[in-house]
């Protein structure tokens, strides 16, 4: 069970079936608010008071639509609202289940308000060396899908980042370093494709709370530049260009220890990455050849870095399907 997430609920589902699983259930929780998948805010009150039941009604559709099928293991990535007693009637139905849980987010972030659920899990891994550490998970980086790429000398753009930039705080700091990597690239001559959304309008709620205050202090200086964007790309659009590009930036969340997909993928594929998240260094495939760690509070980029190819560094452990046999056989 997967929340649907840029498509890799489906990548992950198609892959299980090349290897031989004789049954997946992926339910599509879509429908569902997203406010009642994450960490519950003002639209989680509103879903509440318009329908209390949401969540045991969605857990009973749940338990009847699987039915009278049984399983051998259950991953859950992460954990998306069924009520427990979803995982105490699967595991009534199947008593030989083995229960494996992959958190790609913080533990103090979404997942906190579901730290109760953990123990209902034999396994759990996450991609937070923190949280692995804190609470005694088994860590692992994400997986990458493996699909066509451009070789490394073909690309068309020498860097790439898109991205939003939201109302949370912990991204806000994207303006000043994209800045910075426009200006970089104007002076060495560098073609980059840099695209940040960003929201051109408030809810009430922002303005009540003064966060669209705040929010506009961060546009307002970088509103004239090139990388400013109110219109989201298509997926394609986002593919595409990342994988005409040598160098893709990797611009993390504040206080975020965990590797991106994006950063793993671009590894992967034969690319250099740029990126925020200073944890990398710790990781076996770290060579400062294809890796630059930037300082997101002074940026400042070696223009060396792009002097060179990649070196080679084999990523296969995390490809998707060698991803899976590791989180699948560990229990």
């Amino acid at each position: 069970m997967c929340e649907s997430f840029f498509g890799y609920d489906k990548a992950l589902r198609d892959t299980l079936f090349r290897m031989g699983a004789k049954d997946v259930y992926l339910h599509d929780i879509a429908w569902i608010q997203a406010s009642l998948r994450g960490k519950p805010n003002w639209k989680t009150f509103f879903s509440i008071l318009k329908n209390p039941y949401a969540r045991s009604q969605w857990t009973q559709k749940l338990i009847e639509e699987i039915g009278d099928r049984h399983f051998d293991i259950f991953l859950c990535l992460p954990i998306t609202p069924f009520k427990k007693s979803f995982m105490i009637w699967l595991r009534q139905c199947n008593p030989n289940i083995r229960c494996v849980l992959f958190l790609w987010d913080c533990v103090d972030g979404i997942m906190s308000y579901y730290k109760d659920y953990f123990h209902l899990f034999d396994k759990i891994w996450t991609f937070d060396r923190d949280d692995s550490e804190k609470y005694g998970f088994t860590y692992q980086p994400d997986f990458y899908v493996n699909d066509d790429t451009i070789s490394y000398g073909q690309c068309f753009y020498d860097m790439n980042f898109i991205g939003n930039l939201s109302h949370c705080k912990a991204v806000f700091d994207r303006p000043n370093i994209l800045s910075y990597i426009q200006h970089f690239s104007e002076k060495y001559r560098l073609r980059s494709f840099l695209y940040l959304k960003y929201s051109d309008h408030e809810s009430k709620l922002h303005h009540y709370l003064g966060i669209s205050k705040k929010y506009e202090k961060i546009i307002n200086p970088f509103s004239h530049e090139d990388f400013m964007h109110t219109e989201i790309l298509s997926l394609k659009e986002v593919n595409d260009k990342q994988k005409d590009a040598r160098v893709i930036i990797d611009l993390t969340h504040e206080n975020r220890q965990g590797l991106t997909i994006n950063a793993i993928t671009a590894l992967a594929k034969g690319k250099k990455l740029l990126t925020t998240n200073k944890r990398i260094v710790q990781e076996s495939f770290y060579n400062p050849a294809n890796i630059f760690v930037l300082n997101s509070k002074d940026p400042w980029i070696d223009i060396n870095f792009f002097k060179s190819y990649p070196q080679p560094v084999n990523m296969s452990g995390l490809r998707i399907d060698n991803w899976l046999r590791t989180v699948l056989n560990s229990i």
